[in-house]
């Protein structure tokens, strides 16, 4: 039971990037609030309740009662523009290298082409033979060449995408209701920045740098992870290896996508806390390395590093329920006759 992996003519790698990409910039438009309230929540250098909770409410309110619910996206732009170079950058460069050079690995090595079945309607596997499910297929197998490729294309889309991060954080820790920064456009704002830092224009690269890259890589390492257990225990294949049909329970893709947000949060959230804190510093020439970090861990209390934990959350699990849940459906309704129901 082999299927050999072909491209079809069809298949365009630039229009799925840009329907995984309106789905992210949806994602991203309906979640900011809760980007900024987390990041005024790191900001702040205080002990609070576990869990935090009362800090979100009480930001919350403060930017309504300031800013008026037009608040709640102040900066909005700037996250968009970031997750915009990353998507044509690391996304797409990620998509060319793989198909240039690892996505062979996807094919069983002892495949000949006489085993190939002429009808493979009737086959237990999701099987590439059209362009729907290309976007999937991608994060079907974790080895060391695609590690290595989503290093580099991270590392290239980080470096066009990290000045807008910094300047998403900069915007989204302004005073609340201070006209003279609200207004100011963002390319003033930079060059402000700028000159606060002797006009040394590698800031922009330099600053937390190496934090967000080791946050964004775990991040998306894990999720490849996750998402390839739910395709072993369901029996959903996209790599052409024999697997030998058995009666299953189907766990629900909702209620995964959910518990594996959860856990790829919660084991990334002390990055995520020290890549923000460590921004902010930096933005402000305040040096924050480790000591610094374990200073405020001693002053602030053990429940430090989840300060923006159940924002953080929250946006995880409306992005991944979007992004990677309208893929999978669109996968679904492109291929009912290979999967198992």
């Amino acid at each position: 039971m082999y299927t050999a992996i072909v491209f079809p003519d069809s298949y365009s790698p630039f229009l799925q990037e840009l329907q995984l990409g309106l789905y992210l910039l949806v994602s991203e438009t309906i979640t900011y609030p809760l980007d900024r309230i987390s990041t005024r929540c790191i900001a702040k250098q205080n002990k609070g309740s576990i869990l935090f909770h009362k800090e979100y409410i009480k930001i919350f309110q403060e930017i309504i009662q300031k800013e008026k619910n037009k608040g709640l996206f102040h900066g909005l732009k700037s996250r968009l523009d970031q997750s915009i170079s990353k998507i044509v950058i690391r996304y797409y460069l990620f998509q060319l290298l793989y198909y240039n050079f690892a996505h062979q690995n996807h094919v069983f090595e002892g495949f000949k082409p006489e085993n190939q079945l002429s009808n493979i309607d009737d086959q237990p596997v999701l099987t590439p033979d059209n362009p729907h499910i290309y976007p999937l297929l991608l994060y079907s197998k974790i080895d060391f060449k695609l590690l290595i490729i989503n290093g580099i294309a991270g590392l290239v889309g980080q470096i066009c995408s990290h000045p807008v991060s910094l300047l998403k954080i900069k915007t989204q820790c302004e005073p609340l209701g201070d006209i003279s920064q609200t207004s100011l456009k963002d390319v003033q704002k930079m060059i402000d920045i700028t000159k606060f830092h002797d006009n040394k224009k590698l800031f922009w690269i330099k600053a937390a740098f190496w934090p967000r890259f080791v946050y964004n890589q775990i991040q998306f390492n894990l999720e490849i992870y996750f998402f390839q257990q739910y395709l072993e225990r369901n029996q959903y294949e996209f790599i052409n290896v024999f697997k030998e049909e058995k009666q299953t329970q189907k766990d629900n893709f909702l209620l995964n996508i959910i518990f594996n947000s959860v856990i790829v949060t919660t084991i990334t959230q002390p990055i995520y806390f020290y890549y923000i804190r460590k921004s902010i510093a930096e933005i402000q020439k305040v040096k924050y390395g480790l000591s610094e970090c374990i200073q405020n861990f001693k002053n602030e209390g053990i429940q430090m590093p989840l300060k923006g934990f159940l924002p953080n959350l929250l946006k995880s699990v409306v992005r991944n329920t979007i992004c990677t849940g309208l893929m999978w459906l669109s996968a679904k309704r492109s291929n009912l006759n290979r999967f198992i129901e």
